[in-house]
């Protein structure tokens, strides 16, 4: 047996150690235990595609691929000229998390830079993350849009660098070659921002070098809970659904199925192609892709996917045109530019992340629409337009649904007949001279109740596992004329105000924002009629939605002295709701 010197073990030994420090950075965990998992691949080895296929293709102009598989970018800020400057940007990252991910790539540069330029950033809008070059050549970390910590590890020039950015919600990490350059305690304001790029739209700079291997790891936030290839089968082979219903919508050799174009309750010869109410569906963050083939354009506009048989929220159209279209809540069309192209099959995805859905077309995001989806709980996917009773003309294939764990409801107060918490998590909602209506609501006289003991309360207790970062609070309301100055709708917090929703004297609906911060809004409520309005917020910007259709957003850092209750009345300037309440529901 050969007998090792001292020398070789140490050798041994320091490569242990080094195989170690490395497979701790690729092998991250999130701060919850559970493993990051890669979400997009762009080797940038003469293509744009994510190797994953998760993700559409990067954007790559004057951007030149070259011989060592990497672009080239060459520094020069894209505006306003965007014709020389180069533009490396990924898509928005679906299935994100921004409180556990890691970002790797290989660059290499050949000079310094006479000042700091950036290598790559995350978020074109918010520049939440980054890593960039200092003119003394090392390397250093871009937080929250304008804010740096720096390293005294130096970049070398003429070679290819690895740089990883981690961050597990509490602490980012730089690493350089393997070796951490640096760290910072921080919480990210990213805006849901969730694409990365070679410049830095706050300062006008752009990374002057050499860019491959783009990888991003994150825990997953979407996951396959349907998959319908419908190839020979109707099964969900995720098997967490039951079959799709197909009548009178035939098998191809294709591995797709015809659906005819004939109304199915005009005749009984109409396709449907309609799958179940799908289980654990979030209708706040959720991706839907499908591949689909036209023959023909139609002579009106005709659908290819609708969400929900009765509130159809979401879905995507063939144009008389041959133009793509994205449906939402119901009537409201935001169209595309781009044609389908017959004879061939396309894929088309749409995704919504809570404030914005996008709709794609063969990698390509055609169009998108801020809005809030009033979906009724509808569930299900299907071939048909049953509010204009129109239905697909064409095949389909790969139907598959992804989305995030559904938001638990902190509390659900219907009002129907009952003052109890649906959930069973909190006590009863207060219900003083509110009286119950036939329509399930309970009505709110707008007197002031510290003004006369016949004013109207409705409030909810403190409410458990409120979560003040990130919340969603909708509701229903009704009034039946306009008041001769603001009035409250529905405010968070009896002490502090935190948020709200007002009805002005023009009839618009407005924010209340930190006590006596208004928003205000060019939406008009509907007079005689329940309006439903949500508001949301994700620990930076609040979001006022009436009827499905953004009113108003705000950015702002909530004062909220842990006061976790909602009402009709605002305490600061001593009005009250008039008008009708229901349905309060709390994410």
């Amino acid at each position: 047996m050969k007998k090792f010197t001292r020398g070789f073990i140490s050798l041994l030994v320091i490569v242990s150690l080094m195989i170690v420090q490395i497979y701790e950075i690729s092998a991250a965990v999130a701060a919850d235990g559970s493993a990051l998992v890669q979400i997009a691949k762009y080797t940038l080895n003469n293509t744009a595609v994510d190797s994953t296929g998760i993700q559409t293709n990067i954007t790559l102009k004057n951007a030149p691929h070259q011989a060592d598989g990497s672009v080239y970018s060459n520094g020069i800020y894209p505006y306003p000229d965007a014709s020389v400057g180069s533009t490396i940007q990924t898509p928005w990252l679906s299935s994100f998390n921004f409180n556990n991910f890691r970002i790797s790539f290989d660059f290499k540069v050949t000079s310094l830079p006479s000042y700091r330029k950036p290598i790559i950033i995350g978020g074109s809008a918010y520049r939440w993350i980054g890593a960039n070059i200092e003119p003394n050549g090392t390397i250093s970390l871009l937080w929250n849009n304008s804010n740096f910590t720096f390293s005294t590890k130096t970049i070398s020039l003429g070679v290819f660098n690895t740089a990883v950015i981690s961050y597990n919600g509490a602490v980012a990490e730089l690493y350089l070659n393997g070796t951490l350059a640096c760290s910072q305690g921080f919480t990210l304001n990213n805006g849901g921002d969730s694409n990365f790029l070679n410049i830095n739209y706050s300062n006008g700079s752009a990374f002057p070098g050499y860019l491959r291997n783009l990888e991003i790891y994150s825990t997953p936030s979407l996951y396959t809970i349907a998959k319908y290839t419908l190839n020979n089968t109707a099964a969900d082979s995720t098997s967490r659904n039951s079959n799709i219903t197909l009548t009178n919508a035939s098998f191809m050799s294709d591995g797709s199925i015809y659906s005819n174009g004939i109304y199915p309750y005009s005749s009984t010869l109409g396709s449907t192609v309609r799958t179940p109410n799908l289980k654990a569906f979030n209708f706040n963050n959720f991706r839907v892709s499908f591949e689909f083939k036209i023959n023909s354009y139609p002579t009106s506009r005709k659908p290819i996917i609708v969400g929900g048989n009765s509130y159809r929220w979401i879905g995507a159209n063939i144009e008389s045109n041959g133009t793509i279209s994205l449906l939402w809540n119901n009537s409201n069309y935001t169209y595309s530019s781009k044609t389908v192209t017959l004879g061939t099959y396309h894929t088309a995805i749409i995704q919504y992340n809570g404030s914005v859905a996008e709709l794609y077309f063969d990698g390509i995001l055609v169009c998108s629409q801020y809005f809030k989806p009033v979906n009724g709980g509808d569930a299900n996917f299907q071939n048909t337009n049953y509010s204009n009773g129109t239905t697909f003309l064409g095949y389909l294939r790969n139907l598959t649904v992804y989305s995030a764990p559904s938001t638990p409801l902190v509390a659900k107060y219907t009002l129907n007949n009952t003052a109890a918490d649906l959930t069973g998590k909190n006590s009863n909602v207060t219900l003083n001279n509110a009286p119950y209506q036939s329509d399930g609501s309970v009505y709110s006289n707008g007197i002031y109740p510290y003004s006369s003991p016949t004013g109207s309360v409705i409030q909810t207790p403190y409410l458990s596992s409120f979560n003040f970062n990130k919340f969603s609070i909708s509701f229903e309301f009704k009034i039946d004329s306009l008041p001769s100055y603001r009035r409250p709708i529905i405010i968070g917090g009896s002490s502090y105000r935190w948020i709200g929703a007002n009805v002005e004297p023009n009839g618009t609906i407005s924010m209340l924002w930190n006590n006596s911060n208004i928003t205000n809004s060019s939406k008009t409520i509907p007079l005689g009629k329940f309006n439903t309005a949500v508001i949301q917020y994700n620990g930076s910007v609040a979001e006022l939605y009436i009827n499905g259709t953004l009113a108003c957003s705000q950015s702002f850092s909530i004062n909220h002295g842990k006061d976790s209750n909602i009402q009709n009345v605002n305490y600061s300037n001593g009005t009250a709701f008039i008008g009708y309440l229901r349905n309060l529901t709390v994410n």
